[in-house]
């Protein structure tokens, strides 16, 4: 028989390890308000776990017990697990509804949470019960605004300070919304109202302060802030605003005081955790691993003080150990989305996108709703160039958080790879709305406006660009592609000659220069500069690509040759300098040639891939496929990650009728060493097709598309992919294009019939 003690009594947070039939010997005749007090007295002692249990027994005696849902949900929140306090709320005041005080919790948590318009039913709910309520007046308000609806949210806030003008935190929300409709003054006048009705009110002194802040009037900024720590010293919110702004405006000293009279008070983990944050910041890691070793002996603050020591380690060059502690707190807490984000984070900077990707599925697997994992998944689908998926991914981030800074630049960006050039603008007009004053915000609007032919505006913010920072080669660059759209050649040159100037490396405006001498039959002046630039790093086979196109309009087949050749010696994966030396041997009409030499040197270097692949390639432009796929088989059998050998043995299978599971495998194996080559991503693409699998199809030949826009076989497959989709106008627009680029297209036939049988 299970007796109870005297120590278990005293220990409940023992009732997680115990059976559940033990549970019911010791404590079933306990009534659901017995486990709901002791829930209150353990969190009266802040000991949330311990509370936190006790409240789900007095769930188990009644499920629908509306107090002890709310209770939940507050230690929830006590314990930062946000989403399930959510939860727990919504539940008590779904089991409460004449209870006004359950319904306003719920509904500021549901405003949080981005959920604005279940904010604004529960606002409506409270009003119903108690029309004079000015919290819910205020609530309401918010997620009127949330949902876009300013003007809505502006009558909402007035009623609210008609019902309590000596209310300043409706002052402050004013201020808020008129800030969003652009009403600086209008804001200003709002949030000193707040101060002025309220001055002991910290909410107030904060918005005012963040006011000043956000418009640049820094020194305004710093009285209302040293107010709102002296009003309320145990706040964190107002001893981070005061740290972070001594951090913004190079205070850095300043910035510790506030922060270490936080995590001064016994038991607040999260003070101590930030007070690591600014000891990381600072690059004072030994003081900040002294603290996280200590409160990652906490239960609660394990994982965040572990990932912090991870990220401490990984940027002190211990890879090895960064891995190990994010490894850790993965298995302990295998649906921790900020150890999937950090182990993304620490794959992508060792070059391992595809390993990468995985942990970012994982994390958004894990929380769909966490904005940080649908940022790191559009950052990694964009590198992947499955542009439609990231562009889907950064829409995501927008919903869930609009504030996260950054996102419509990318958006923009990605609009504009992908030739929406209409969309791309509004997302860059709406970044540089959002922050006026960002360089990225500006220049992706340059660009956007550049591609859709308003070179005049696009003009004008480079200049504006140029004349803050007359040091960014990027700028100088784009200025020179926007003079070269005017046809302003000599304004062109020179700004991609001051590019090269303060950035040797910017492969861009040595492209723009080269075009133009190439242009002005200058061939000699462009064979110059692109020899200075190889010669600075004869490795970069960027720059040796380059090269190589300069011999070719000089002509000089014998120089374009033998840096092909170079380039291969270098990486014996590098798709466009076999495909320009193929293409070469072809024009030439040396085929046998060419084939007899690389057959003799891949019998001299019997491990080499390079010899081998291009005597491949060379069958193949001699029309023999069958002899080229049985070099690429033992290619890809010495050698499984040969990128060229595995993409064109896959395209072989396909087009011969093979086993088109193996030719999967062999693309997806070729696009993840050549991710950015137009090829391979439309030899995965099509065999997708081949599949059926229109959805997982179009987002590599897009990419083709992308990569090389004047290819009509590449439209033509993506029009077949939206034609099997069904969606007959992408695939009509495809097919049109395909027909412009080649009018003798020999698919066209098949693109028609495509369209009536889909």
């Amino acid at each position: 028989m299970y007796v109870c003690t005297r120590r278990q009594v005293l220990m409940p947070v023992l009732a997680l390890m115990l059976s559940t039939a033990a549970v019911s010997g010791c404590r079933k005749s306990q009534s659901r308000e017995q486990f709901l007090d002791s829930g209150n007295k353990y969190a009266g002692q802040q000991k949330y776990a311990e509370a936190i249990v006790e409240y789900r027994n007095a769930l188990k005696v009644d499920p629908k017990f509306g107090p002890a849902h709310a209770q939940l949900a507050d230690a929830y929140m006590k314990s930062n697990a946000a989403a399930l306090a959510i939860r727990e709320l919504v539940v008590a005041a779904d089991l409460m509804p004449g209870d006004a005080a359950a319904q306003l919790k719920a509904g500021q948590l549901l405003l949080l949470a981005g959920k604005f318009e279940d904010a604004k039913t529960r606002a409506e709910t409270v009003l119903v019960l108690d029309s004079k309520n000015v919290e819910a007046q205020i609530l309401k308000g918010n997620a009127a605004a949330g949902l876009k609806d300013l003007n809505g949210a502006l009558d909402d806030i007035n009623e609210a300070i008609k019902l309590d003008p000596r209310n300043a935190r409706a002052y402050a929300n004013l201020g808020a919304i008129e800030m969003q409709k652009g009403r600086g003054a209008e804001a200003e006048a709002a949030f000193k109202r707040a101060v002025e009705v309220d001055s002991t009110s910290v909410v107030a002194q904060l918005a005012l302060a963040n006011f000043y802040w956000s418009t640049g009037r820094l020194p305004e900024a710093e009285a209302p802030l040293k107010r709102a720590v002296e009003l309320d010293p145990t706040t964190m919110v107002g001893q981070r605003a005061l740290s972070a702004f001594y951090m913004s405006t190079g205070r850095m000293k300043e910035a510790e005081a506030p922060l270490k009279s936080l995590a001064e008070k016994p038991g607040d983990n999260q003070a101590r955790l930030t007070l690591a944050d600014y000891y990381i910041r600072t690059e004072r890691f030994d003081e900040a691993t002294e603290i996280l070793q200590t409160v990652a002996q906490q239960p609660a603050a394990y994982a965040d003080a572990t990932l912090r020591l991870a990220a401490i380690d990984y940027v002190q060059k211990r890879p090895a150990d960064a891995h190990r502690r994010v490894d850790e707190v993965r298995a302990k807490q295998p649906k921790n989305t900020p150890a999937a984000i950090m182990k993304a984070r620490f794959l992508v900077t060792e070059g391992k996108v595809e390993e990468a990707l995985t942990q970012a599925q994982a994390a958004v697997a894990g929380d769909p709703r966490s904005a940080s994992a649908q940022y790191m998944l559009g950052t990694l689908l964009a590198m992947r160039n499955q542009v439609d998926e990231a562009i889907d991914a950064f829409n995501e981030v927008i919903k869930l958080n609009p504030r996260v800074g950054g996102v419509q630049v990318l958006l923009a960006d990605l609009q504009l790879r992908k030739g929406a050039v209409a969309a791309a603008l509004q997302f860059a007009e709406q970044a540089v709305r959002d922050a006026p004053k960002s360089l990225e915000a500006r220049l992706v609007l340059a660009r956007s406006l550049g591609a859709a032919g308003t070179t005049a505006r696009a003009e004008t913010i480079m200049k504006g660009l140029l004349a803050e920072r007359p040091d960014v080669a990027l700028f100088h660059e784009q200025m020179g592609n926007v003079l070269l759209s005017k046809k302003d050649a000599p304004g062109a040159r020179r700004e991609f000659d001051r590019a090269l100037q303060i950035d040797p490396n910017a492969l861009g405006a040595l492209r723009g220069r080269l075009a133009l001498d190439i242009g002005d039959k200058n061939v000699a002046g462009a064979l110059a500069t692109i020899a200075a630039a190889v010669q600075k790093a004869p490795r970069n086979t960027d720059l040796l690509l380059l090269q190589a196109g300069v011999y070719a309009a000089a002509k000089d087949t014998a120089r374009q040759e033998q840096t092909l050749r170079r380039i291969i010696d270098i990486d014996s994966s590098h798709f466009q300098a076999f495909a320009g030396l193929a293409s070469l041997f072809v024009y030439s009409g040396r085929l046998d040639e060419a084939k007899t030499e690389y057959e003799a040197l891949a019998r001299k270097q019997p491990k080499a891939i390079a010899a081998p692949t291009m005597v491949a390639l060379i069958l193949e432009a001699q029309k023999k496929p069958a002899e080229a796929q049985k070099v690429y088989e033992k290619i890809v059998a010495m050698s499984p990650k040969a990128a060229v050998a595995s993409n064109n043995l896959a395209w072989l299978y396909v087009e011969g009728g093979g086993n088109l599971d193996v030719a999967m495998q062999l693309a997806l194996t070729a696009s993840q060493q050549l991710p950015k080559v137009a090829e391979v991503t439309d030899t995965l693409g099509w065999i997708y097709v081949k599949k059926g699998l229109a959805d997982l199809a179009i987002p590599p030949l897009l990419a083709s598309v992308e990569q090389d826009p004047k290819n009509a076989s590449y439209r033509y497959h993506l029009g077949l992919a939206y034609a099997k989709k069904g969606d007959k106008r992408k695939a009509r627009d495809a097919f049109d294009e395909a027909l412009k680029i080649q009018p003798g297209l020999k698919e066209a036939a098949d693109a028609r019939n495509a369209l009536l049988t889909s």
